[in-house]
């Protein structure tokens, strides 16, 4: 059963060591995920029995508003109270306002309550994804966050199709506002599972001091200067005015068919179920393929295309003459194909848009696009409903024209980005500062960009490249280091040799190595070449690289020493250690300071005993030097023979020693998601996740 288990895991990216933490996430993206969907279809149902479609605008601006002063108290709130207190606080105010409605509606039957719910809904919404990713910002790390957060999002959709479900099976037996006390409970689940969360890992989520670099983001004003940011800010827009300009039609339509709470939420509980289901699909079997093979332009365009098509199809259909019901199921349609695609195409395709802004503008940008362009759109959105529907008199056929007019226009903007994105991502290569890798890499012009790169002359920007194909799992990284020991600039090939190390299928690279070994002119490469040959070859072949620890050329030796000990096994420890021995007791003061480089670059705390000797040389400064410098301050900290060396050795230690825990500090922490989110702007992914809520049938967590 155990076994079962751990291949199961292992399918769905969990490695050793980290079956708790993914566990405890699905669950908690599960019930998130199940309250947000019972909520999302007890609300509206209860909203259209009692004010109709034509009041919906109400509920749109209602959104806007409190989401804009919600995301500013957010940001107030978190940066006065403990991380722990407010997180706790949030989450109890989530379920005690969603009971305090319900009791309120159980009592007093107030019609006016069943306004306020999908407003809340929103609400709701926005802080349960607001309190996952403070969770997930503090214990996860990039490289599991690629790995587990496609299963974690998996649980979102799971969760929404059994919540429409649930909610269209209960709706009749229970009574349509008793759908809230199931999710009252649901609540309660989620918050008894995040309190266990933070005694489970208590030290990683303290509170975490404010990124250095935040004062450098650019201002508003800055960031429209860019046509790239103005189409993306533009492209959002028009993709929120399309969303509830369907939305309003959508829901006008149902209230003809289904006139009571119960028929409603039966439909719309088996309707969230479908887009759950269906985008669960989509997510897993189309997304990828069609971002890698036909590349960004074709992402952004399937959503408007697709809706462009069934928009127009019911238009005709309308004018026409086709019946109610079948201009009924048209809209359906449309509505379906906006609620499924958005979010496995425009918000993919919208990340990695923001990939290629410069790392001073990306995060001020999201919080823009996401923190007051949805929120204010939103708002303006209801007020031209009201306008339409009001002193206009226009009908949902009417709506469906002027939905048409704003679909183009997403078309439009769509076709103009990936123009733009070009020009910012050669721009971007060539500052060298981009955002999510891995993003970027399941792109194909992205992908193509930066594969280009490292065909660049420019040693720079060929190392940069490189960097970023290594921080993923590339299989074509391997083929791509091959290449690179033809480059012209020596740094290349050497650091495309270090790489090789780290690959795992060794044996199509062992050749290359070889030849690199044999003809490569400068001497430091040749080097590295030994280096990674030790790492390749099998116990047996030590001999190959055992020949060069006599060699005369001093950086063939260095590499032949270090390679063995690190990657010869016992064989390679015992024919390199012979040799470091003499380096370190020979008269030769090259040969110390070569003994010294040695036992540094291998960095193994257990080799410490070859410095006492050569920390005491007081006959060749530059030896004692090097020893102290090169090794890792796990070799010397703790052991007497540190108070044995020269006090200006004792020095330079103790000034290695703090720059090495200096850059361990400095290091920036990847967010999780692809992209760098500071405390100020984590309410604008909320945001952006809220607005999706309903089209997936849960809470957007991943």
């Amino acid at each position: 059963m155990k076994k079962k288990l751990n291949d199961i895991a292992a399918a769905m990216g969990v490695r050793p060591g980290e079956g708790r933490l993914a566990g405890t996430f699905m669950l908690y993206s599960f019930l998130l995920g199940l309250s947000a969907s019972i909520i999302d279809v007890g609300s509206y149902a209860l909203f259209l029995s009692s004010f109709g479609a034509d009041s919906l605008p109400w509920v749109y601006i209602g959104v806007g508003v409190t989401l804009t002063a919600g995301s500013f108290i957010y940001a107030w709130l978190i940066e006065r109270m403990s991380f722990d207190r407010f997180l706790l606080g949030a989450s109890a105010f989530n379920v005690l306002t969603l009971t305090a409605l319900w009791i309120a509606l159980r009592v007093t039957g107030n019609r006016w309550l069943h306004m306020a719910l999908p407003v809340w809904f929103e609400v709701i919404v926005f802080l349960d994804v607001m309190i996952y990713w403070e969770y997930c910002d503090r214990l996860f790390d990039i490289r599991q966050g690629k790995r587990l957060f496609g299963t974690i999002r998996s649980f979102q959709f799971l969760a929404g199709i059994i919540g429409g479900l649930l909610a269209a099976t209960l709706a009749g037996p229970l009574g349509t506002e008793n759908l809230l006390g199931i999710a009252c409970f649901v609540g309660v689940m989620s918050l008894l599972l995040g309190t266990r969360i933070r005694k489970l890992w208590p030290e990683e989520l303290t509170d975490e001091e404010e990124d250095e670099d935040s004062e450098n983001e650019q201002s508003i004003g800055s960031l429209l200067k860019s046509r790239l940011t103005v189409l993306i800010f533009l492209f959002v827009g028009v993709t929120i005015l399309e969303f509830y300009i369907l939305d309003n039609i959508f829901y006008e339509v149902a209230e003809t068919r289904y006139t009571d709470d119960a028929s409603f939420a039966r439909f719309y509980g088996i309707y969230s179920a479908t887009t759950g289901l269906l985008g669960w699909i989509c997510l897993g079997a189309l997304t990828g393929p069609i971002m890698s093979r036909f590349g960004l332009k074709a992402s952004l365009l399937v959503m408007p295309v697709s809706v462009l098509i069934a928009v127009t199809i019911a238009i005709g259909a309308g004018m026409f003459g086709a019946p109610v019901g079948v201009l009924f199921w048209l809209v359906v349609f449309s509505k379906l194909l906006d609620d499924v695609l958005t979010p496995a195409f425009n918000e993919s395709s919208t990340d990695v848009l923001y990939q290629v802004l410069p790392a001073s503008s990306r995060s001020r940008a999201r919080a823009v696009s996401d923190g007051i362009a949805y929120p204010v759109t939103a708002a303006l959105t209801g007020a031209l409903l009201l306008l339409l529907s009001g002193p206009i008199g226009m009908n949902f056929q009417g709506l469906l024209l002027i939905l048409l007019v704003v679909v183009v226009g997403c078309v439009v903007v769509a076709w103009r980005l990936p123009h733009e994105y070009r020009s910012a991502l050669n721009k971007a290569l060539s500052s060298r500062n981009f955002g999510s890798i891995s993003d970027m890499l399941g792109e194909s012009s992205g992908a193509e960009a930066i594969r280009e790169g490292l065909k660049d002359p420019s040693a720079a920007r060929v190392l940069y490249c490189l960097e970023m194909l290594s921080e993923v799992d590339d299989s074509t990284l391997g083929l791509a280091l091959v290449s690179l020991l033809d480059h012209p600039d020596a740094r290349v090939r050497r650091e495309a040799l270090r790489r090789m190390e780290r690959i795992e299928e060794k044996e199509q690279l062992s050749a290359a190595v070889s030849q690199s070994l044999k003809s490569d002119p400068v001497a430091h490469v040749r080097g590295q070449a030994l280096r990674t040959m030790a790492h390749m070859i099998a116990e047996e072949g030590i001999e190959e690289v055992a020949a060069y620890l006599e060699s005369d050329d001093p950086e063939l030796r260095r590499g032949a020493m270090v390679g063995l000990i690190r990657g010869g096994g016992i064989a390679g420890i015992l024919a390199a250690g012979q040799e470091l021995m003499k380096a370190v007791e020979s008269p030769n003061a090259d040969d110390r300071i070569l003994a010294a480089d040695v036992v540094g670059e291998v960095g193994i705390a257990q080799f410490y005993q070859p410095l006492t000797t050569l920390l005491q040389d007081r006959s060749k400064d530059g030896a004692q030097c090097v020893a102290a410098v090169g090794i890792s301050p796990a070799c010397y900290t703790g052991h007497d023979l540190y108070y044995r060396t020269q006090p200006a050795i004792r020095g330079r230690i103790r000034a290695d020693q703090y720059r090495r825990r200096r850059g361990r500090y400095c290091q920036c922490r990847i967010r999780i998601g692809s992209t760098t989110q500071r405390p100020g702007c984590r309410h604008a992914a909320a945001l952006r996740a809220g607005k999706n809520q309903r089209r997936v049938g849960s809470a957007t967590v991943a």
